[in-house]
């Protein structure tokens, strides 16, 4: 019985200090998103959690429109392809080539102006924007 009030005692410290730690750094989003995926049941964060966190807007100046290529949705995504982005439950598809969507579905009532979050396929936006202009010179 010592040793489990010595376990408790200890992870209530660690808990503390964490917490103390998280306040002081100002990474108090780290509560927020636990708060809102493991507390609730949920095993990792989803698309949506957008809404719960501060966003930023870029402006971007005058909005320009993806052309629609001559082939616009005329090609079926393959079974197979579709098959696996329902098991992952995807939201959205889309393929662009050259300078014109050639491709796009959406799942779930998302539409191609839903908000949601971009998690890692961000870096991908920023590595294209990074290389565009040192390639260019």
């Amino acid at each position: 019985m010592k040793l489990i009030k010595k376990i408790s005692a200890w992870l209530g410290v660690i808990t503390v200090v964490l917490y103390a730690v998280m306040l002081l750094t100002e990474k108090t989003y780290l509560l927020k998103g636990v708060a809102n995926t493991y507390l609730k049941g949920k095993k990792s964060a989803d698309i949506d959690e957008y809404k719960i966190f501060d966003n930023r807007e870029v402006k971007a100046g005058t909005h320009q429109p993806w052309a629609e290529g001559a082939d616009y949705n005329q090609v079926e995504i393959p079974a197979l392809l579709l098959t696996e982005l329902e098991e992952l439950q995807s939201v959205a598809y889309l393929v662009v080539v050259d300078d014109s969507i050639r491709v796009e579905q959406y799942w779930d009532g998302y539409r191609e102006d839903s908000y949601t979050n971009s998690f890692s396929m961000a870096n991908t936006i920023i590595s294209m924007l990074t290389g565009l202009p040192i390639k260019e010179g």
